[in-house]
């Protein structure tokens, strides 16, 4: 072979022999910094990439290189899906990156969730020295105190407190665990009061006053709605005085017994299915004395327009004290 063509091939061949050495016929490939380690660790929530441009440095190749790189190089990832996410579920998975039909890297990557439910109510419950209620009904009661939520969309809760007795005035501290499927937990605390059955006590609750024929909504204590109503006819069918709560609310419920047949635009019990409060069309005045001569079979009867606004603010679980 003459010297001078001998000059130039050498050379070119040499070069070609150390690119196929390192990468076959590609460009090198340089892995970003956080991908250094062969566990990878991602956030329950966060989606694992499949795009090469995560994991490998493209800045230092040129816009031919890279186009060569995306081209011969795929990521494979084995994770389980949250059912309609993009995200997995906590575990650990296999992630694989291939360049030019060779296994370039592999990883595994551990999906955690760190966060914590979240309480979005921790809220006081005021009920009344010798209020009826059921076992089921008090645990109802408890229950409604507190409302945790986890970004897993499923929290475990569980309550803890002393036993309560309703017929004593005191203060229970009620605890709350919330727990998330992976094991993360918050707490939070609340007060169940059992106070005294008089009208401005502190909490949320309805106070009916038979002498006044008046209805008269607290919240937190304070005053926020007021009207004048009719009670049980004055020794034949009297409402019965008393510490309840709302147990059920409906519209356009139908309330038949003996001497009556109607059906009522809002009703709101509170002593069974049998007492509530409870819009009365019929009923051209309310107040007074009416209820000591033609007053209700035992409800607590209300203008529509006024039964219509109680019934937007109170819920079940609502107390209701029946009293002077």
């Amino acid at each position: 072979m003459p010297s001078k063509i001998r000059r130039r091939v050498i050379p070119l061949l040499l070069c070609l022999m150390a690119v196929f050495a390192l990468t076959g016929c590609g460009p090198l490939l340089e892995l970003n910094q956080k991908y250094a380690h062969p566990e990878i660790y991602v956030n329950y929530g966060t989606a694992v990439s499949t795009d090469i441009s995560e994991y490998v440095n493209m800045d230092t190749l040129s816009k031919e290189e890279q186009k060569y790189v995306k081209k011969n190089s795929s990521v494979v990832y084995h994770g389980n899906k949250v059912s309609g996410h993009k995200y997995d579920r906590p575990g650990t998975y296999p992630l694989t990156i291939y360049y030019e039909d060779q296994v370039y890297r592999k990883y595994q990557v551990t999906i955690k969730d760190l966060e914590k439910p979240k309480f979005k109510k921790a809220k006081d419950v005021y009920i009344f020295k010798d209020t009826e209620l059921t076992d089921y009904e008090l645990q109802d009661l408890l229950k409604g105190m507190f409302k945790a939520t986890d970004n897993s969309g499923k929290v475990k809760l569980k309550l803890s407190h002393e036993q309560i007795n309703v017929h004593k005035v005191r203060n229970y501290i009620v605890h709350a665990t919330a727990t998330d499927p992976y094991g993360n937990v918050s707490q939070a605390k609340a007060t169940f009061h059992v106070q005294k059955a008089e009208y401005g006590a502190m909490g949320t609750y309805v106070y009916v006053s038979i002498p006044k024929q008046r209805l008269t909504y607290f919240v937190d204590g304070k005053i926020n709605m007021s009207s004048p109503v009719v009670t049980g006819t004055q020794g034949v069918h009297d409402t019965p005085r008393g510490s309840y709560y709302i147990n059920s609310m409906s519209t356009g419920t139908r309330l038949k017994g003996q001497g009556y047949d109607v059906t009522v635009q809002y009703w709101m019990a509170f002593i069974g299915g049998s007492f509530g409060i409870h819009s009365a069309q019929w009923r051209g005045a309310f107040g007074g004395n009416i209820y000591q001569y033609g007053g209700s079979h035992g409800c607590v009867n209300m203008p529509v327009y006024a039964a219509g606004e109680l019934f937007q603010k109170v819920d079940i679980g609502t107390p209701v004290i029946v009293g002077d």
